[in-house]
């Protein structure tokens, strides 16, 4: 006998909603429920389900991975040319993430995008997931414009990844939040890793195009520009 799995129960209910049998709504929810909670994709992500951890950084729209909450964010010159800002951020569900988009307030220069993956590992360098690679700052204004190729990244529910941006100028203006918190999570504070007093916010100093690779001594409790980049996910 095959191994029954929840895309098999979907399916058959599925076919029984549709014949009018059973209580669709009801039905769903339970479903997805389930789904998200043995890490198999819902079609509709129940409300409150895979909210954020420790360090409060994603964003609840069912489908979009942000670096900061939405709500309440104000629009400000870029703070230090050729400076790479970047949000530690947990991934909700396993997903695959496409279309990294910011929303510009004044056009000027270039911007560059990256992606950065933690490894699981709670002190080291982490490596780049994706680079975008020098981009000319989108013009469409008051908008959320995608930067730079499709990253198209499989990422598993939990994981840690740390979504950066730099920009070449401090002309350039865009919609972005401030970290308020603390400076630093408890030593050892999970599931946020990090050294001793792990940070949420990474302000490197490099060349214009994002490096390779940061690493905790990059995190910084003092900075409070958190660029607003979205993504868009796909459920796996």
């Amino acid at each position: 006998m095959p191994a029954v799995t929840l895309s098999t129960i979907r399916g058959n209910f599925n076919d029984a909603n549709a014949a009018g049998s059973v209580n669709g709504a009801t039905v769903q929810q339970l479903l997805d429920f389930l789904g998200g909670s043995i890490g198999e994709a819902g079609t509709t992500p129940v409300t409150g389900l895979w909210q954020s951890g420790s360090e409060g950084f994603v964003q609840n729209f069912p489908g979009v991975l942000s670096t900061a909450p939405i709500f309440g964010a104000t629009q400000a010159a870029w703070p230090s040319a050729n400076r790479l800002y970047g949000v530690r951020v947990t991934v909700p569900r396993a997903c695959v993430l496409h279309d990294l988009a910011i929303n510009v307030a004044v056009a000027s220069g270039n911007v560059a995008l990256a992606i950065y993956d933690t490894g699981d590992a709670s002190a080291g360098t982490y490596s780049h997931l994706y680079l975008s690679g020098s981009q000319t700052c989108p013009s469409t204004t008051n908008a959320w414009s995608v930067v730079g190729a499709d990253p198209a990244l499989s990422l598993y529910a939990g994981q840690q990844i740390i979504i950066a941006m730099a920009c070449d100028n401090t002309t350039a203006s865009f919609l972005k939040t401030s970290y308020l918190g603390v400076g630093a999570f408890p030593a050892s504070y999970m599931p946020c890793l990090g050294t001793n007093n792990p940070k949420p916010l990474f302000l490197a100093t490099s060349a214009f195009a994002p490096p390779n690779t940061i690493s905790e001594a990059n995190a910084s409790a003092t900075g409070n520009y958190v660029p607003l980049i979205i993504g868009r996910y796909a459920l796996t």
